[in-house]
């Protein structure tokens, strides 16, 4: 979720004047409103300049508040999804014998449901926009957490099949007599 542009109840600068700061201060990205008059206070310049002088903590929290807005949009948390990512997590599901239900809803996204058929032991959505992004909000789970899950339900998949086995091996080497006393067959 962006985080909405907070009202600072700053003078609107131009754009031309942004423009002309990031030029003259040769810095690499656009300046917002807020920076703009946090980087004209310690001059005595600016909506802000009074602050500079009698409390500079607040334009520090302020400039604090303004990177972490700006670092959640750019972080918002999306993928874009490879072609063999999306054919490894099937192949997966496959082999947990997974059924796979993919539909497209009204906004063009693509609903895909995995489940167990005939059990309520396993039921996860995912949801891939029409750009193949998937976005941690809009499906149930995200494409890494189903991908690390499977992963983890093909370990232990194999595990309990290496441990039938051993367990079949072992019977195999026990007596009729040995197996009556631990009462198996």
């Amino acid at each position: 979720m962006t985080i909405p542009t907070p009202d600072w109840n700053l003078t609107p600068i131009s754009q031309e004047e942004l423009l002309r700061l990031k030029n003259d201060c040769e810095i690499p990205d656009m300046p917002t409103k807020l920076t703009y008059h946090l980087r004209l206070a310690p001059s005595g310049e600016g909506d802000r300049a009074n602050e500079w002088n009698n409390k500079p903590h607040r334009l520090v929290y302020d400039a604090c508040r303004e990177i972490e807005r700006l670092t959640a949009i750019i972080e918002e948390p999306k993928m874009t999804i490879k072609t063999t990512d999306l054919l490894e997590l099937l192949t997966y599901a496959g082999e947990l014998d997974l059924s796979i239900f993919v539909k497209q809803d009204e906004d063009g996204d693509y609903v895909v449901k995995f489940y167990e058929l005939y059990t309520n032991d396993f039921a996860e959505t995912l949801v891939i926009n029409k750009e193949g992004e998937v976005e941690w909000c809009s499906g149930d789970n995200s494409f890494d957490y189903l991908m690390d899950t499977f992963v983890d339900m093909l370990s232990n998949k194999k595990e309990e099949k290496l441990k039938a086995q051993k367990r079949q091996e072992l019977l195999a080497r026990l007596t009729n007599e040995e197996k009556e006393l631990l009462g198996v067959k």
